[in-house]
């Protein structure tokens, strides 16, 4: 499967021009993550899709506001979250915050540094152990790795405890050091020590 890059420059065109294929891309590289946390709040798959459509239809109305985030990951966390909540919340006529309301606190990075240091193969490698994980680990761990959310963001946006975030950073970390080390005593190709410190280096890079 190809891998769906998106870039600060994307989300200037949704916003400026209203690029229809930026927005596309931006629809595909979050939507998993996403509906991962719609359903942590609604226990309901084909619910937790109509909270992540929903907001995406609100994020398009609204895509001017675009330029103004500084943290485009955790916007959209908080946007999901909020929504999922109003979706159970309805029926007793409380509602959480709107999209207007939403704090637009927000940098955009499509590439963290992990990725920047590291070849395409040894990524191959963290991806499998990352979709290997059990779902709320994985989510997490992506939430703190890919997104660069803190501890105390992440445990508010899944009202989970900075200690469940811990936990399930830790349950993360061991097995991508496992399986990064087992990459790294089994390939064949590592002609120097130099090419191998770098393929340990990567693992204090997860720390």
């Amino acid at each position: 499967m190809k891998t769906i890059v998106f870039s600060k420059g994307d989300l200037i065109k949704i916003a400026e021009n209203g690029d229809h294929e930026a927005f596309k891309r931006m629809f595909h590289y979050f939507y998993a993550r996403l509906l991962s946390v719609a359903r942590h709040y609604v226990h309901s798959h084909e619910l937790a899709e109509e909270v992540v459509n929903d907001v995406f239809v609100k994020i398009w109305n609204k895509r001017k506001k675009l330029v103004q985030i500084k943290k485009l990951e955790k916007y959209l966390y908080v946007l999901v979250k909020n929504h999922a909540l109003n979706q159970i919340r309805e029926a007793s006529g409380h509602r959480v915050m709107s999209i207007d309301k939403t704090v637009l606190e927000i940098t955009v990075s499509s590439v963290n540094p992990e990725e920047q240091f590291l070849s395409k193969e040894m990524l191959e490698v963290f991806q499998r152990s990352v979709d290997a994980l059990p779902p709320k680990c994985g989510l997490v761990f992506r939430m703190v790795k890919d997104d660069q959310l803190t501890y105390k963001e992440v445990a508010s946006i899944l009202n989970i405890s900075v200690k469940m975030v811990e936990k399930h950073v830790g349950l993360g970390l061991k097995r991508l050091r496992k399986d990064l080390d087992n990459y790294v005593d089994g390939a064949s190709n590592l002609k120097s020590h130099m090419h191998k410190g770098l393929l340990l280096a990567a693992i204090l890079l997860l720390t």
